[in-house]
């Protein structure tokens, strides 16, 4: 019996590494009617390196009506990087889930916490108010200070 030998390469450890440019015309290819730009997107996406550009990923797959346009699931290739990239997961996720899944998946990086870390930061202070507690600031947990080492305390003052 011969071994069988899978068609589609892993993209985790190999492969483009997306950039904002490469996300810019993504998001253009996706966005457009033309089926051929879906498919060059997807094309694109299929060999990409995942765990390095799943930050462009997941801001690409934000963009809910169009995230079924990452992926032809007719294509080994395309149920590989949907798979890998866990993109029914991550598109509907908040800055905070989508760092929290990351982490979980050791695929955090200090680069993609900065990113997200305003958003995270301005949500929190949006759910902050309390009829029976003063809640004066916001300090990153010790266990998560090495994704962002110079984060300062941030100070709420909340007037009521």
């Amino acid at each position: 019996m011969s071994k069988k030998i899978s068609s589609v390469p892993s993209p985790i450890g190999g492969g483009t590494i997306l950039n904002e440019d490469d996300y810019n015309s993504l998001l253009g290819m996706i966005s457009s009617k033309d089926v051929e730009n879906h498919t060059v997107a997807q094309a694109i996406l299929n060999k990409c390196n995942v765990q390095e550009s799943i930050y462009w990923i997941w801001k690409l797959a934000k963009h809910g009506y169009h995230t079924s346009r990452l992926v032809n699931l007719r294509t080994k290739a395309s149920r590989n990087f949907r798979d890998t990239s866990e993109l029914y997961t991550i598109y509907c996720q908040s800055p905070e889930a989508f760092c929290k899944h990351l982490n979980y998946k050791n695929w955090l990086t200090p680069w993609i916490f900065e990113q997200c870390k305003n958003s995270i930061i301005e949500k929190i202070t949006r759910q902050i108010k309390n009829e029976f507690f003063n809640i004066n600031i916001i300090e990153l947990k010790d266990k998560y200070k090495h994704f962002s080492p110079n984060i300062e305390i941030i100070n709420i003052i909340k007037d009521e």
